[in-house]
Order: structure tokens, then sequence, then C-alpha cells
């Protein structure tokens, strides 16, 4: 239908063929109904076109048409372009772009500059800023986990990652498991946030766990565990089920 709309003098509508054909898994039509709605004006198009292109890893393209939607105001356009010129590890020009757009009053933006900030240095001073983050950026709360740790308040921590597992943070289960396991010596607790983390299609809490069980006397209990982790890419996961089989 939109094709036909598009085809009949409706240019714009060609963003709308570009997710159709997106959906459909025709990337090549789906990128160049994207080219075309932006050239008939539709820069929300740059977006969608960014993201598909980075799906093919085209990346140089990407990043000129992520610029192309963060120069004519898209904040997410923006945000993709932070993440991936990070990604590839322009990390100064990923910083700067984040900054421009929160001089706009983008929240998000600030959010992920503070958890940025974070990995360099658990900075106490951080914490105003991951905690108004959260809710806008989720891995500003594993973020502000890691300082609250850092100065000895892990019960706080635990009480902020169950409210994430509540919301399904995926990167809160494995903090929470790990905080249970080395903080309070729960390992019923730590399996459990492992083990829901790992429904979720988190590898790294389905390993976690293996391990756990492991740790616990459980070893009948860990090979498929070890499997499902090493199937969903975890290196570690991998490298554990080598030794398994060797042994």
């Amino acid at each position: 239908m939109f094709r036909s709309i598009a085809e009949n003098g409706e240019p714009k509508v060609w963003f709308n063929v570009g997710n159709e054909l997106r959906d459909l898994g025709e990337t090549d039509g789906a990128i160049r109904a994207y080219y075309l709605a932006i050239a008939a004006g539709a820069m929300e198009a740059a977006l969608n076109l960014g993201g598909t292109l980075e799906s093919v890893g085209d990346f140089a393209e990407a990043l000129r048409v992520y610029r192309i939607g963060a120069t004519d105001g898209d904040r997410q356009a923006a945000h993709q372009l932070a993440f991936l010129l990070r990604e590839i590890g322009r990390q100064e020009e990923a910083e700067e772009v984040m900054r421009d757009s929160r001089l706009t009053g983008d929240d998000f933006a600030d959010a992920v500059l503070a958890v940025w900030e974070s990995m360099d240095e658990h900075d106490p001073s951080l914490e105003f800023r991951l905690r108004a983050g959260i809710d806008v950026y989720p891995a500003a709360r594993t973020a502000l986990v890691a300082i609250l740790v850092d100065s000895g308040r892990e019960v706080e921590a635990i009480e902020l990652l169950r409210d994430g597992v509540l919301r399904q943070e995926l990167d809160s289960f494995i903090v929470l498991g790990n905080l249970y396991r080395d903080f309070a010596g729960d390992s019923n607790a730590a399996e459990l946030a492992y083990r829901s983390g790992a429904e979720l299609g988190d590898s790294h809490c389905e390993f976690n766990l293996a391990k756990l069980l492991y740790d616990v006397g459980r070893a009948d209990e860990v090979r498929p565990h070890l499997e499902r982790a090493a199937a969903a890419g975890d290196d570690l996961a991998r490298n554990a089920l080598r030794t398994w089989r060797l042994n």
C-alpha cells in the first residue's frame, strides 16, 4: 500500500515504505526507501536508515546519516551517533555529541555522560546525576550501585537493584546476584537473581548461575546452563564448557 502511494506522488511516504520493507527483512529495499524519504524532506527517516546501515556493517555511512538527523534536531539520532562513535573507539567525539545534546535540555544525554564518566572512576560526586538518570537510562542504576558499593552502602545498593529487577532491567539481575553471593553470602537469593536474568536471555546470568551451582556442590546441574550461555556467545562459558568436556 505505502509503496503504491509513494510511487503516485507522495514521496514522503517512502519513510513508511522503508519501515515496511525493513520489517519484511528486505534490507536493500528499505535502505533505498529511507534515502528517498530523506531526499523528500522526511528527516525522521535518518534514524531508521542509520540503524539499518549499522545492521549491515556500514558504520561510516551510518555515522553520516545519524549526523544528518542530529543536525536536524533529532535527539535519538544524536544518541545513536554518540553510541556508535563510542563503539568504534572515538570516545571524545561521542562525548562531544552527547554534551551538545545535553545543552538542549536532554536529560538522557546527561545520564549517559554520567555513566560514561563513572566508568573511568567511581566518583561519588556523580551520585546525584546517576540517580536522576535512572528513569531515562537504566544503565545509570548499575553505575550508581558501583559507587554505593565502593562507599560501603551495599544494603542500599541491593534495594536499588531490587527495584531494577522489578522493572525487568536486564543489567540489574546479574549485579544483584553478585551482591547476594559476595556481600550477603546468600546463595539461594543469588541463584534466584541469576536464574531470573537467564530466563530473560542474559547469557552472563546463565554462566554465573552455572558457576554458583558448581560452587555449592550441584555439579550435575551445571552443564545445561554452560551450554545455553556458550550458545548465546558467552566466552567464559565456552571456555568452561571446553574444559568440562576435556574432563
